[in-house]
């Protein structure tokens, strides 16, 4: 963080502060939101210059996956599966914690997902027995496969 911008973060606390025992003046509202304005401006000014500095340091060098990565993520990070996954992890959290079974779940992700959905229920399928799944273990999900590719569909 720049010194500008702690000095604008401190200007707006201190006109917050003030803003809090005097609710009703009209100014310190209008000059919090014009230093949001400029704290949001300066911001994004130096997030462009460290973008540029970053790609005037990885020039040439961009085969090293460490830079590479760096640059992805920059870029947009809403685009990676991982993202994606967490995203469909915190809904389906969600829809859990407010009482709903896997399988109205399952019918909910599917009808959003899925124009055509008639998969309804008939996912009683059994995983394949090899080296890498020992037999020993429950199958946690009889669904499995299908959320695998509702976690592989785009967001609507």
């Amino acid at each position: 963080m720049g010194a500008r911008l702690a000095n604008l973060l401190e200007a707006r606390n201190s006109i917050k502060a003030r803003w809090r025992k005097q609710r009703l003046n009209k100014r310190l509202r209008k000059k919090t939101a014009e230093r949001n304005r400029k704290i949001e401006e300066h911001a994004l000014a130096l997030n462009t210059q460290k973008w540029d500095e970053i790609c005037a340091l990885t020039h040439g060098r961009m085969r090293m996956g460490g830079k590479w990565n760096l640059l992805k993520k920059l870029i947009d990070d809403k685009q990676w599966k991982g993202n994606q996954q967490l995203a469909l992890d915190k809904l389906m959290h969600n829809l859990r914690t407010s009482g709903m079974t896997d399988e109205n779940i399952f019918d909910k992700l599917a009808s959003i997902y899925l124009s055509n959905h008639s998969v309804k229920k008939t996912c009683k399928t059994k995983p394949p027995s090899n080296a890498f799944m020992p037999s020993k273990k429950p199958y946690i999900r009889s669904c499995g496969p299908y959320f695998s590719a509702l976690r592989a569909l785009p967001r609507p």
